[in-house]
């Protein structure tokens, strides 16, 4: 899946759900797709095997009650981590990443990269970083309540960009946010 077709998800994202501000609520978002967030610490018995399975979170789909639920590391440092983690693992609901290809590791690797570039885009989107010349780490930190080492890191893939012109997509996301903000 290309880039430009993970930003056409996150611009139905941000239209169906309304978000309108830098930093929103990630559990709020969540709630409203009717996706449970289940932190490590509610499973103090098996704490440890679950920071086995992933130190940062992972997510499946619950048949109980027919919810996908994310399992994430309500501990883990620094804190602000968690706003790549959740929206992580939320990629993974959204773009149907199937469970049964965890025995295929090529396919593993790219599951993964696309769930990074959701993560990336949804809640600390490219647009955003160039449309309001958000140029420091501390204007991403501020922005967006990340880390440094997350804003860091974000800031070198703006640098990395062959041009800073927006993409189709990026541009229907800043009028989707500008229109939700009114």
């Amino acid at each position: 899946m290309t880039r430009e077709e993970i930003l056409d998800y996150i611009c139905e994202i941000y239209e169906e759900y309304g978000i309108d501000q830098f930093g929103f609520s990630l559990m709020q978002l969540c709630n409203k797709m009717c996706i449970n967030l289940i932190p490590y610490s509610s499973f103090e018995e098996n704490k440890n095997l679950l920071l086995k399975l992933d130190e940062d979170a992972f997510c499946y789909f619950n048949s109980f009650n027919n919810k996908y639920e994310i399992v994430y590391n309500d501990e883990i440092k620094p804190f602000a981590r968690i706003r790549f983690t959740i929206p992580h693992e939320l990629g993974h609901i959204v773009l149907s990443h199937p469970i049964k290809s965890l025995f295929n590791l090529q396919y593993i690797w790219v599951q993964e990269r696309e769930a990074d570039i959701f993560a990336n885009e949804l809640y600390v989107p490219q647009a955003f970083i160039i449309y309001y010349s958000l140029k420091t780490k501390t204007d991403l930190m501020n922005a967006f309540h990340i880390t440094e080492s997350y804003a860091s890191t974000l800031l070198k893939k703006v640098k990395q960009r062959t041009s800073l012109e927006l993409s189709q997509n990026e541009e229907k996301l800043i009028k989707i946010f500008e229109k939700n903000k009114k």
